[in-house]
């Protein structure tokens, strides 16, 4: 889960992650991804985990959920587009 920091109300904005010409972007978190679109935007893509209820060995499971470098790579090229 991200910082509650990055949420907090007392702060006058919300604290830009990315400069603001950024459109395209992307949260990895072993986590729930509720609440990154956000930081996100329209355009931003979250990978993360919306469900429980598996167990096992966290290699198993991060390459099940796809939390691996392949498709983190897969992901956030098709995030960027054709070149």
């Amino acid at each position: 889960m991200k910082s509650v920091t990055w949420n907090r109300g007392d702060l006058p904005a919300p604290v830009p992650v990315a400069w603001p010409e950024c459109h395209r972007s992307s949260s990895i978190a072993a986590g729930v991804t509720l609440g990154w679109e956000r930081w996100l935007g329209a355009e931003g893509v979250a990978i993360g985990l919306d469900r429980f209820g598996a167990s096992g060995p966290v290699e198993t499971l991060f390459e099940q959920f796809g939390f691996t470098v392949a498709n983190v790579v897969r992901t956030t090229k098709g995030l960027l587009g054709p070149r």
